[in-house]
């Protein structure tokens, strides 16, 4: 019995590790592109993307390691059962439960793995990859700069856009800039034939925009017939980057773990403030989370017994549609319950508890004898 037993320990192993990575891969490709975007075309260092890139990650593995544990379930079942090991193990007088029992072990060891690295390990490397990102950012604000798209200059209140953007020489065309400026109850607008970025690198401690060519116009908010117009053949804005103004980032529900969210709530209730319903979701998400690995073994158990032939091709395609199913499942009461249209605590559990209710109808169908 004992050899058996860590036979079966030992055959679930390699498939969620591989399925884990599968999925996790699928999800941080657009990671991969980004990363590729920021040093080939903007000049980041590789060091910095890279560092971006690995902390990532973690956010990511959140989400995908339930995922793997359902792929891995079903995958070594369902060979189990196409390879007639089960049915061979049944012919010595064995019950399901007794040989599934070192699976469901599993299941538990992967649950509590699963809950301290989505409390400890996930909302640090988040935080240290918002930090980063946002040094990068502040020392480098050109790579906000997309073609069409307006982006807030960093330590401004300024916002910029530009028609086309050469990334390799931070050269800009067609060059818009938007400002409210709330104190004087102005707003202005800046345009330019062209733009460029000097010193626009890591860690400078100024860099500054060379507008040529343009005009400004500011408008009175309370009088919009209130106009100023004021052409230029260059300008030049200054940015200071005061990187000690990002070293104490808020951190966000999902970026704090089970117990800093419990103080959060505490403190706001305490205050006599509400609640937001998204704290409630990201507090009860580091539970749920982790339970839906035992619950996707649960799920797995006798859907892989029923695989006979083409059992490992069968796991894979289940797979997807239970997790295309429980990730749908998930989203859409996660936003109505954001919304309020159901309880935060209902929300996020939901999906658990209709695939408990699923793993209860297969097991008693298929395993009571």
């Amino acid at each position: 019995m004992k050899k058996i037993h860590l036979y079966i320990f030992k055959e679930f192993f390699p498939p969620i590790v591989i399925g884990t990575a599968f999925f996790t891969f699928v999800f941080i490709i657009p990671q991969v592109k980004n990363v590729l975007t920021l040093t080939f075309e903007k000049g980041i260092p590789f060091r910095i993307t890279l560092q971006l890139f690995i902390y990532s990650i973690p956010f990511t593995g959140s989400i995908t390691i339930p995922m793997g544990v359902l792929f891995g379930t079903l995958f070594s079942i369902g060979r189990f059962s196409g390879d007639n090991e089960i049915t061979a193990m049944r012919s010595m007088g064995l019950s399901y439960f007794t040989i599934l029992r070192p699976t469901l072990l599993f299941g538990c060891i992967m649950t509590i793995f699963t809950f301290l690295f989505i409390n400890f390990i996930a909302p640090e490397s988040t935080v240290r990859y918002k930090t980063l990102y946002t040094h990068v950012v502040y020392s480098n604000p050109s790579i906000l700069i997309e073609d069409r798209t307006f982006s807030e200059i960093p330590n401004t209140t300024k916002k910029i856009a530009a028609l086309n953007v050469d990334g390799d020489n931070d050269v800009m065309q067609e060059v818009f800039l938007y400002e409210l400026e709330e104190a004087k109850d102005e707003i202005t607008f800046t345009y330019a034939k062209k733009g460029r970025w000097i010193n626009n690198t890591i860690n400078s401690k100024l860099t500054s925009l060379e507008l040529s060519d343009g005009e400004t116009i500011k408008i009175n908010r309370h009088n919009p017939n209130e106009i100023q117009k004021l052409g230029f053949d260059s300008i030049t804005i200054n940015i200071f980057n005061d990187v000690k103004e990002i070293t104490n980032i808020v951190r966000q529900p999902y970026e704090q773990n089970i117990f800093q969210i419990r103080k959060t709530i505490t403190e706001t209730l305490n205050a006599g403030e509400t609640v937001s319903p998204i704290t409630y979701i990201e507090y009860h998400k580091k539970y749920s989370l982790p339970l839906a690995c035992i619950i996707f073994v649960f799920t797995a158990l006798p859907l892989g017994i029923s695989f006979r032939r083409g059992g490992k091709g069968a796991s894979f395609g289940v797979a997807i549609v239970i997790i295309f199913v429980y990730y749908f499942v998930m989203t859409t009461a996660e936003t109505l319950g954001k919304r309020g249209f159901i309880e935060p605590a209902i929300s996020t559990y939901l999906p658990n508890m209709l695939f408990i209710v699923l793993a209860i109808l297969l097991s008693f169908f298929k395993l009571r004898n």
